[in-house]
């Protein structure tokens, strides 16, 4: 009777590590998709800065007119778009705002567990 119940605390015990490993991956592999999105968003964002003269977030909109903030011609200063593009550029400073932090989090668990794991 005693190595039955042996046995099966070994079995537990493997059971358990497997599951542990198993949430540690997938937890890494989001970490490391999360990464991935927050620094392509990011990216997208300054092309779309780069593209359009500067961004909503600092640009302003008066009587019906839409203005960015950034360079353009090689000065610093407003340049007027259409609704549509300010209402982008001010949504996806929106997301920037969001997925930056997530991604320096999630880099910096995802460092953690693959120190872990190799450690």
């Amino acid at each position: 009777m005693m190595e039955y119940d042996n046995a099966r605390d070994i079995l537990r015990a493997v059971r358990d590590d497997a599951r542990h490993r198993t949430a540690r991956r997938f937890f890494r592999r989001f970490c490391d998709v999360a990464v991935i999105v927050g620094l392509v968003n990011f990216l997208l964002f300054l092309a779309g800065a780069f593209y359009f003269g500067g961004d909503a977030w600092n640009g302003k909109a008066e009587a019906g007119r839409y203005f960015l903030w950034g360079y353009h011609n090689g000065t610093k200063g407003y340049i007027e778009v259409t609704k549509a593009v300010f209402d982008y550029s001010k949504w996806h400073v929106y997301t920037v705002m969001v997925t930056w932090p997530l991604m320096l989090l999630a880099g910096f668990a995802s460092s953690r567990i693959k120190r872990r794991s190799h450690g």
